[in-house]
């Protein structure tokens, strides 16, 4: 069982994980494990560039 963080470049702000934040997995191989890490690392991305935390 992996971990998944997600952390802003521009200022180290953690995005993932938070209070409350659902978990991911467990997966039947890493492969897929590290595939549905990447997608849905790129939605919280996504939803930070969007409407960006301070």
């Amino acid at each position: 069982m992996g971990s998944l963080r997600v952390i802003r470049k521009s200022d180290r702000k953690i995005l993932f994980p938070f209070d409350g934040a659902p978990q991911i997995g467990p997966f039947a191989t890493p492969a897929e494990a590290r595939e549905a890490a990447v997608e849905y690392g790129r939605k919280i991305v996504a939803a930070d560039r969007a409407v960006p935390e301070e």
